[in-house]
């Protein structure tokens, strides 16, 4: 189960760099390698977003943490699989923390409430052959956090939107009994179960939007998200296109 075992920390540089470093380091321990196990930190000094982006957090404020989970079950293909399971279990946490506000998921990884990003997840694969071995899952929620850098975009907490403050503490075990309930989905072959709630969650699902591609501009419809984890437009001639992530930018 996620969340048996905790390793707390007061500062680190990065949740997801310290879980590749424990990774290294118990490689040959099989039965530790069995655990999934969560890393916490109070503090993160070079938090990771996607790509070279750095996630920017107040210490103590927020929740920052990572997950290393060992998902032999899944086709190494299919890996956005996980992706959309542990952005549920975040939704299921958010939408019942933050009732009524409705929490959407903004492709790829981002977490949404009122037009403004709450969150973000960062997941890292590692593939032997045609088993993937280990997923390191980073997510971070502002909880308490009021003031953002200037070059943040739309930014949000749970205190900004509620109004109250909150206890991370208290929060950890009910956002990993969330996603840990969403694994399971995965595991046990509920595809068709993720893949409609994904869907129903998903941000610009069935709307007409622009969206840059390089210098240039397209008019399309967002029609889903494929099992590989490509955005799927439909352009005015009905044509669709496929986007892997980096690739096209939009605001929801």
């Amino acid at each position: 189960m996620i969340g048996n075992r905790i390793i707390r920390l007061d500062k680190v540089d990065s949740t997801n760099l310290y879980a590749e470093r424990w990774l290294r380091e118990h490689q040959e321990d099989c039965e530790m390698m069995e655990e999934d196990i969560v890393i916490i930190s109070r503090e993160q000094t070079a938090g990771k977003g996607q790509g070279e982006n750095h996630w920017e957090s107040e210490a103590g404020k927020n929740l920052t943490f990572s997950i290393i989970l060992h998902p032999g079950f899944l086709d190494p293909s299919l890996q956005f699989q996980l992706n959309k399971a542990i952005a549920l279990g975040v939704s299921d946490f958010v939408r019942q923390q933050l009732k009524p506000v409705r929490c959407f998921l903004k492709w790829p990884n981002d977490i949404y409430v009122n037009q403004l990003k709450l969150g973000g997840i960062l997941i890292q694969h590692q593939v032997n052959g045609k088993i993937l071995e280990n997923s390191i899952v980073g997510i971070g929620l502002n909880i308490n956090q009021s003031v953002f850098l200037p070059e943040i975009p739309e930014p949000a907490s749970f205190s900004n939107i509620s109004g109250k403050q909150f206890d991370t503490g208290e929060l950890l075990p009910l956002v990993l009994k969330n996603l840990d309930f969403r694994y399971n989905q995965l595991k046990s072959g509920k595809i068709d179960k993720l893949d409609k709630d994904y869907h129903a969650r998903l941000l610009g699902f069935g709307k007409w939007n622009r969206y840059r591609v390089g210098d240039d501009w397209i008019e399309g419809l967002m029609a889903g998200v494929d099992e590989y984890g490509q955005l799927i437009i439909r352009d005015t001639d009905g044509k669709e296109h496929f986007f892997s992530h980096g690739v096209l930018k939009f605001k929801p």
